[in-house]
């Protein structure tokens, strides 16, 4: 199993915004398990943030990131890879595989009854729309 963690400031963004992206690797199947999603909002008040799950098509501008091993016994190399804080938004955002609205104070923990399964070469990214800065922590779980 795999896990990437995530600690990100959303700055206010009228159209989606992709803070984090998977892509499997060139001969491997991915299977997302899981995801924690956790805002720090300031105020009970402010509206919250959407976020969506999308199938992307390009990688966009990001920055390369590299997913941790959760068992330390296991040599196989990781292939896949995950990218995030994207300075050019990436293409062909569809299909949505889900989409929520998380209140700022709030956290979700998703875990699929079946894994959302990445093909290989396959991107999939989390977007956000907000009005307002937020603090975001995301962790995925990754099995390849």
């Amino acid at each position: 199993m795999l896990k990437y963690t995530l600690d990100y400031t959303c700055t206010p963004a009228a159209n989606p915004t992709t803070i984090f992206q998977v892509l499997a690797g060139s001969a491997v199947y991915v299977h997302i398990t899981g995801i924690d999603l956790s805002l720090r909002g300031a105020s009970p008040a402010t509206a919250p943030v959407p976020f969506d799950w999308v199938v992307q098509s390009t990688a966009g501008t990001m920055t390369s990131q590299t997913p941790v091993r959760q068992d330390r016994g296991l040599t196989k190399t990781i292939s896949s890879t995950c990218t995030v804080n994207a300075t050019v938004e990436p293409g062909g955002n569809t299909p949505t595989i889900w989409v929520c609205s998380l209140h700022q104070q709030a956290t979700l923990y998703w875990r699929p009854v079946f894994p959302i399964r990445l093909e290989p070469s396959e991107r999939v990214g989390l977007r956000y729309r907000s009005s307002t800065y937020v603090e975001v922590a995301f962790t995925i779980y990754l099995e390849e």
